[in-house]
């Protein structure tokens, strides 16, 4: 795997087996973006993930979108009272 440049590389693969890219992450993946249409292959392929380090297995193309679950508001939820306003007019 190639070193990351400032920490926002995105390096593209192509191999003919994920789980051989997989096996070679080394803890400093964060994220990782699937397009698999096999729930099961998809699951499988997430959990070997996982076991190497990566933090977050989402969507291919949404690898750099930080929303919930990932900014820790379910973390908090608990701890925490939120308060939303809505506007009464447009």
């Amino acid at each position: 795997m190639p070193n990351p440049t400032q920490g926002r590389t995105l390096t593209v693969m192509v191999v003919d087996d994920l789980r051989d890219a997989i096996s070679k992450f080394d803890g400093t993946l964060q994220t990782l973006g699937l397009a698999i249409a096999d729930p099961e292959k998809e699951g499988m392929l997430t959990a070997v993930a996982g076991r190497n380090g990566v933090d977050r297995v989402v969507k291919l193309g949404r690898m750099h979108v930080f929303s919930s679950p990932w900014d820790g508001t379910e973390l908090i939820r608990p701890l925490v009272r939120l308060v939303r306003h809505v506007q009464s007019q447009d």
